[in-house]
């Protein structure tokens, strides 16, 4: 007998963190087309419910009920947004590919939705349980609102209300409320994600760790640890898969491909590597336009900082938008895009075209 409400909640709660089928039947150790049968009312291994009950923090009745008791707010935020950072750090200290995923499609939950009640909130009227949503998720940033250059002044906050007016006033007198991309780049650099995501450390297992057995599983991974970063960080990311030595700089194009796909942007790294010795007051000779030079001297202190001698998923901190757009590598770009359709099509062409792009050249 098809038992739909159990999978129909499994669906929801599955659903509710961001979690994809696959996923989930990694994480429980059974194959994706048994999740498919389970949430399509088939039915599941006992020894299975207490995995999901674990997993999702409901109780076997819930379950089996296929749906949850009544509960106060806090904890049900703590089930859709609590983040064990300990776990992480011990998932990626021992490579545990499965767990790496769950809690960085976790944190991505939790980015993405704080971002956007954090403007609903500013900008926007927004609900009391949104509210108590946004100040649950609060616990995991932190505000300094002299990130933004639009706050010269210090600024005496009475209250966490008296802080929203104050941020509201300032932008939407600086950049308007129409220019929300704008906007929403400055409530970044003001609210900053306070854990560390161990970027480096993921790649090196991505590259080096044969218990990650498939190459699709590696892509699955890269992809997670992309979209729990915010605009800059994952473009600084991506440069770096580009740019760097190794695993990932040799048959890109499968790799890559999901990331472009996701909005990927490839900042001009190359650019800023053979600039590093190259004094400030001489880079402003090198172009007439004064706004792209000071893009170019902060784009070599972000790669010099925070890409050479380490990946910090807050560097966007360090530019405008103005000046984030101004490191965008078109051409690069470009190249990088015709590269990855001649991979799919023609070899012989994809070949003749990686030995002779620039993009490629190692740097010493």
């Amino acid at each position: 007998m098809r038992n739909f409400k159990l999978g129909n909640f499994i669906r929801e709660l599955r659903e509710g963190i961001g979690m994809d089928q696959k996923t989930l039947a990694a994480l429980l150790g059974v194959s994706s087309s048994a999740i498919s049968q389970c949430e399509n009312g088939g039915g599941i291994k006992i020894e299975k419910l207490y995995q999901l009950s674990e997993l999702f923090g409901v109780t076997i009745d819930e379950l089996l009920s296929g749906k949850k008791k009544e509960q106060p707010i806090t904890e049900r935020l703590g089930e859709l947004y609590y983040i064990d950072e300990n776990a992480l750090q011990q998932s990626i200290d021992v490579g545990d590919y499965d767990v790496i995923v769950y809690w960085l499609l976790r944190i991505k939950t939790v980015r993405e939705r704080f971002e956007d009640l954090i403007y609903k909130r500013i900008f926007f009227k927004i609900t009391t349980e949104e509210n108590a949503e946004l100040e649950y998720l609060l616990k995991y940033y932190n505000c300094n609102i002299h990130a933004s250059k639009y706050f010269a002044e210090p600024i005496v906050f009475f209250n966490n209300e008296h802080r929203y007016d104050s941020i509201r006033d300032v932008l939407s007198s600086t950049l308007g409320f129409n220019n929300r991309t704008a906007l929403e780049w400055e409530l970044n650099r003001i609210f900053s994600f306070k854990l560390d995501l161990r970027v480096q450390e993921v790649l090196e297992i991505l590259s080096n760790d044969n218990r990650i057995e498939t190459e699709q599983k590696r892509i699955d991974c890269l992809i997670a640890l992309f979209e729990a970063l915010p605009r800059v960080s994952k473009d600084l990311l991506f440069s770096q898969i580009v740019y760097g030595s190794g695993r990932f700089s040799m048959l890109l194009c499968p790799i890559i491909k999901p990331l472009i796909e996701r909005g990927a942007k490839l900042l001009y790294l190359p650019m800023v590597l053979s600039l590093m010795s190259v004094d400030e007051d001489v880079i402003a000779t090198l172009d007439g336009n004064t706004e792209f030079d000071q893009a170019l001297s902060n784009a070599i202190a972000i790669y010099r900082n925070n890409y050479i001698n380490g990946f910090d998923n807050t560097a966007y901190a360090r530019l405008t938008y103005g000046e984030y757009e101004l490191c965008i590598n078109d051409k690069g770009m470009k190249d990088l895009l015709q590269l990855v359709s001649l991979w799919y099509s023609d070899k012989k062409a994809y070949w003749g075209m990686y030995k002779t792009l620039k993009l490629y050249h190692k740097k010493s």
